[in-house]
């Protein structure tokens, strides 16, 4: 099958890359030239206009940053709508509203194409070494034609249900995500401020029972104070956390910890944060209690 793959970005790079070394016919259209000639330097193809990148395509791979930049690609002037051949199907991994997935499936059925939503999980390393977590919605057979395709990228891909079920689990995915990824912030000031060795603390906790994914990732880099490598931007997390709110207020739930999560992105936002990694929010906790977050500072 030929792919064209949209956007060329923290997450899009490493997956459009793992699909050509996997022998995958791949056209790449990303609005940086620059980016792109380093993919077709790999073996892909350039595009230029997505109605251009798209027109001979079988599956057009999106990820892109937020519902209005999907809806610039798929209908705006050179959009890929304008182009595309009946039958093709456009997978969406862009992390956007779930209501906004079901208007963009409505719109490329008008098209004779089948759109799914299948936002991922995983960040860094493991989107480099293709071990991303997918989660889809959409039509059932549109979604075994493509996970060949996906599991050049994947370690699990799960289709969970219609459209705009993939966004809906990606945002519950993110709630967990968010949460904990604060309260470890939140525990490291904590210790700092107690004059615990932070790094046999992070040893500790590593093999204990507040042990996670997240610990995992975060929890080395924030004692090294790793914030160049950056693998998302902190406004995501809150845009996130608005349409989660959107979701418990659908079924009428009051989650007071996803509030917390909310106001606490909203507080770094406005601290400076906006487009740093969420991690590097460490330093407004740092600077409301006087303590500094190292392994270098350890006892």
């Amino acid at each position: 099958m030929k792919v064209t793959f949209i956007g060329i970005g923290l997450m899009g790079k490493p997956i459009a890359i793992n699909l050509i070394k996997a022998g995958v016919d791949v056209t790449v259209v990303n609005r940086s030239q620059g980016k792109i000639q380093e993919l077709v330097a790999l073996g892909a193809r350039n595009g230029g206009t997505p109605s251009e990148g798209s027109a001979t395509a079988d599956v057009v791979i999106l990820c892109l940053q937020g519902e209005d930049i999907v809806e610039l690609v798929l209908n705006g002037d050179n959009g890929v709508l304008s182009s595309i051949k009946p039958g093709v199907i456009i997978v969406d991994h862009s992390t956007i509203h779930p209501e906004s997935a079901k208007r963009f499936a409505a719109l490329c059925e008008t098209h004779q194409a089948t759109y799914i939503d299948a936002p991922v999980s995983g960040t860094g390393k493991v989107a480099w070494d293709g071990k991303l977590t997918i989660m889809a919605g959409g039509d059932p057979v549109a979604f075994e034609k493509i996970k060949p395709i996906l599991a050049h990228v994947s370690i699990a891909a799960h289709l969970m249900g219609p459209v705009g079920s993939g966004n809906i689990t990606k945002l519950l995915n993110n709630l967990i995500g968010d949460v904990n990824q604060i309260i470890i912030m939140e525990t490291f000031a904590l210790a700092a401020s107690l004059n615990l060795d932070m790094n046999l603390l992070l040893e500790v906790l590593r093999s204990a029972s507040a042990n996670s994914r997240q610990l995992e990732r975060i929890g080395p880099k924030l004692l090294a104070r790793d914030f160049g490598n950056q693998t998302s931007h902190l406004y995501g997390h809150h845009v996130n956390q608005l349409r989660t709110r959107w979701l418990s207020e659908q079924v009428g739930l009051q989650l007071p910890l996803r509030e917390l999560a909310e106001v606490y992105w909203e507080q770094a936002i406005e601290a400076g944060f906006s487009a740093s990694d969420p991690l590097e929010s460490i330093k407004m906790i740092e600077a409301q209690n006087g303590v500094i977050v190292s392994g270098e500072t350890s006892n």
